[in-house]
């Protein structure tokens, strides 16, 4: 099974990850984009460079996408920290394109997951989980409140749209519940 794991920034993904290793030893985990040596070059890049355009940036995510393709193919047991639903997602709450940016991946021949993980945060959960952040910000970190919950909201309308089978779970709850609801319907 192909798993993806979406959702804004500060919704607990990279927790829930690292908790999720522990339960699916059998599954091998990756995120987008940095999984190779080359994306973790290009995530640099992506993440950081306020120079980029919104259209360079795009390449360097299709570049990434491609290479974990050609690196992890059809691989069975497999769980990504993101995938082309959060370009996507991103893109639409600034006003993008879906029936493009559908065709756009299916071009890429982009691989779609079995099963989608949303994670959704509330604005007062936000709020404190961004206040706490010990690392750095990124680009898409800078954003703001606002456009936060922009694409959280053009996530929700595009898992209708893509057709994905979806679990939509709200970080809120704690990470415990959420680790016990996953592994139920990994199970199913």
């Amino acid at each position: 099974m192909y798993i993806g794991i979406e959702g804004i920034d500060f919704t607990g993904k990279s927790t829930l990850i690292e908790l999720l290793k522990q339960e699916l030893p059998e599954y091998s985990f990756i995120r987008e984009p940095g999984e190779t040596s080359i994306g973790e070059e290009l995530r640099e890049v992506i993440l950081n460079d306020s120079s980029l355009s919104s259209k360079e940036r795009t390449v360097l995510f299709d570049a990434d996408r491609i290479l974990t393709k050609l690196c992890y193919g059809e691989e069975e047991n497999l769980v990504s920290d993101r995938t082309f639903v959060s370009d996507i997602a991103y893109k639409m709450a600034d006003g993008g394109d879906v029936e493009g940016l559908k065709a756009h991946h299916e071009n890429l021949g982009v691989r779609r997951p079995d099963l989608l993980i949303l994670l959704t945060v509330s604005e007062k959960v936000f709020i404190e989980r961004k206040a706490n952040r010990i690392e750095e910000e990124d680009i898409f970190d800078k954003d703001g409140i606002e456009k936060a919950m922009r694409r959280q909201e053009a996530y929700l309308d595009l898992i209708e749209t893509l057709g994905i089978n979806t679990l939509l779970l709200s970080s809120d709850d704690g990470v415990e519940r959420l680790i016990k609801t996953i592994i139920e319907r990994i199970g199913e």
